[in-house]
């Protein structure tokens, strides 16, 4: 067998040199870059880098992401899609916290909502929760999708924050978006985060949830 490099069409090009690295990429999913004088090297390039999606279709009282905050990345991104709420009149909430999230960190959260239908806002804030609502309630059961920023989770010099925005249907007449902010009380570490609700379970065997995490590379 063989590897090749075929040159560019010979109309329109010119004669150049490209110097390849000494050794192979040193972490994975690194890229080919190179300067103007023509001598390559590996290099991190920035943007969202898959980490990993998981699903659930069954009811649960907590769903957990366990150890999946490092040092590798500063900030990371997670969507969530269609995570249901099986109880009427209740809030899906979000929380970080240690390895098997035995200790939850406390802190301070606002919610804004936009309602988009019958028109109007409200506007929601508490201290002293380990957690962050992503909903109001609602007086029927819903699905909540949305996205999130954690900011330096695993930082043990840095108070943690997330925020984000949610949207969900709330009955015939109203369909909301929300906007909300946790920011944590002390400087502390925290590695997995966790859904839950105010009551009942979270999950549906009808309904498939998805939750995907992505580590934002500076570089």
């Amino acid at each position: 067998h063989y590897q090749a490099i075929k040159a560019a069409p010979h109309a329109g090009s010119s004669d150049w040199t490209l110097t390849l690295p000494p050794t192979v990429p040193s972490v994975s999913g690194q890229a080919l870059t190179a300067t103007t004088a023509g001598v390559a090297s590996w290099a991190t390039v920035g943007g969202l880098k898959f980490i990993s999606t998981t699903t659930n279709n069954a009811a649960v009282s907590t769903w957990d992401f366990t150890d999946v905050f490092t040092s590798t990345y500063s900030v990371y991104f997670m969507t969530f899609e269609n995570i249901y709420l099986d109880t009427a009149n209740q809030e899906l909430r979000l929380s970080v916290g240690n390895s098997d999230l035995s200790s939850l960190e406390n802190g301070a959260f606002v919610i804004w909502e936009t309602y988009l239908g019958s028109g109007g806002t409200t506007y929601r804030a508490s201290t002293g929760a380990t957690y962050c609502d992503l909903c109001d309630t609602a007086n029927t059961t819903i699905p909540v999708s949305g996205h999130c920023y954690f900011a330096s989770p695993q930082d043990s010099t840095i108070r943690t924050t997330y925020y984000g925005v949610s949207r969900w249907y709330r009955n015939s007449n109203e369909h909301r978006m929300g906007e909300y902010m946790f920011y944590g009380d002390d400087a502390e570490s925290h590695v997995s985060f966790r859904f839950s609700t105010s009551s009942g379970n979270l999950g549906s065997a009808s309904n498939v949830a998805r939750v995907t995490l992505y580590g934002l590379s500076e570089s």
